[in-house]
């Protein structure tokens, strides 16, 4: 049985980085204002959040 020749893991790596499909500088662009837009609706839950459990903590004490 003929063995096949160990590909070097330098190879194996250059192999693997061929397959990857970069985004292009659009998609990088809208995915980030898509990230920064979910982050800020996410901060400005929490902050009604933290004012109403405020409140709630106002009135109790």
């Amino acid at each position: 049985m003929a063995e096949k020749p160990k590909q070097s893991r330098m190879d194996a790596m250059r192999t693997e980085m061929r397959k990857i499909v970069w985004p292009t500088r659009e998609q990088t662009v809208q995915y980030t204002l898509i990230v920064v837009a979910i982050a800020a609706a996410v901060a400005i839950v929490c902050w009604v959040l933290d004012l109403a459990f405020n409140a709630l903590v106002g009135l109790v004490i």
